[in-house]
């Protein structure tokens, strides 16, 4: 989406909103309000009842799009925030197991967007799309096609990787800024999500030494991108989402290294889950519950395989054993 389609996005929006002193709303802007005002279409859900959900919500963008006052610009617009709503449509299909019909729908909407954004013309609208690329992977991951899954990969890692190059050369430009954010989170939750893949695939896979070293890679790509959006950021690592993907992935690399008995990167990477994980929650703004677990995680490897941390992790121990026991006394009083 070019800068011009991205500030008429907000001309629908405020044209649209119920404050808008519009009396006539033109047919585009009625159209998009309908379309964008749907809700239900989430890949968190996977049933029948949202996959309708998906349709109506892609038929009411076509809808907006064939509008008789919608421009070349609000029609490319529109077909962006469509093929969104394919790409969740297929992840819906591929987790209720219809992967006939998922594949279906990302190969019409990946053809799409070679239309909408033929080659490298628009690394901005495929950085917005980058999620077609991700669902083709994902899908043909689980189907097999280790050929296909690397060439959607090549292809999500190309764009991600581009888009983060320029942003890097126009920091001043705040909307490319907190788009390069958003991808930085979106695309190593992608890489962890691929490296927890491979990581399942190394108890029946024949081929170890180089199902272990995608894992490797796709969780090393998870923390790159988890310290690129800490660079982003005003407080780097203080911020939750970076240091949580920091953290998972430096825990899933260091159980790899035990599983591989390299205990050199065992120690390096539990080090570095602790600098993220184990620090001061006073001042930091957030609630650091969830990196208190990946720190205890982290202490206990660490001890289990060194033998250090012995006192620390006896503390833990007993704070667990506690919680344990206020659990089950609250249970009993239920």
């Amino acid at each position: 989406m070019t800068p011009r389609v991205a500030a008429l996005a907000a001309v629908l929006l405020v044209a649209t909103s119920p404050a808008s002193a519009d009396p006539a709303p033109s047919e585009v802007k009625t159209l998009y309000a309908k379309a964008s005002g749907m809700t239900g279409c989430s890949e968190r859900w996977a049933s029948a009842d949202v996959v309708t959900k998906c349709r109506e919500a892609i038929a009411a963008y076509r809808a907006a799009e064939a509008a008789s006052d919608a421009t070349p610009d609000v029609r490319s617009f529109l077909a962006v925030e469509r093929l969104k709503k394919q790409s969740t449509l297929a992840a819906v299909l591929r987790e209720d197991d219809d992967s006939a019909t998922a594949r279906k729908e990302l190969d019409a909407a990946l053809k799409e967007l070679e239309t909408l954004a033929p080659g490298d013309t628009n690394a901005y609208l495929r950085v917005q799309l980058l999620d077609l690329q991700r669902q083709a992977a994902l899908l043909e991951l689980e189907d097999g096609n280790a050929a296909r899954a690397d060439a959607a990969i090549a292809e999500y890692r190309r764009h991600s990787q581009g888009f983060l190059g320029a942003v890097e050369q126009m920091r001043e430009n705040t909307k490319a800024m907190n788009q390069q954010r958003l991808n930085g989170v979106d695309a190593g939750n992608f890489e962890l999500e691929l490296g927890e893949h491979y990581a399942g695939m190394l108890e029946d896979g024949t081929d170890k030494d180089a199902i272990r070293g995608k894992a490797i890679e796709a969780f090393e790509r998870t923390r790159q991108w988890a310290i690129a959006r800490a660079d982003n950021d005003w407080n780097g690592f203080a911020e939750k989402a970076p240091a949580l993907l920091y953290a998972d992935a430096s825990l899933k690399l260091a159980k790899l290294a035990h599983e591989a008995d390299d205990m050199n990167a065992l120690a390096r990477y539990v080090g570095e889950t602790q600098s993220v994980a184990c620090g001061d929650a006073e001042g930091d703004g957030y609630d650091k519950t969830e990196l208190g677990e990946r720190c205890v995680q982290a202490v206990l490897m660490e001890g289990w395989v060194t033998g250090k941390n012995q006192a620390l992790i006896k503390q833990i121990a007993e704070q667990q054993a506690e919680q344990m026991r206020a659990v089950r006394e609250a249970l009993l009083k239920k």
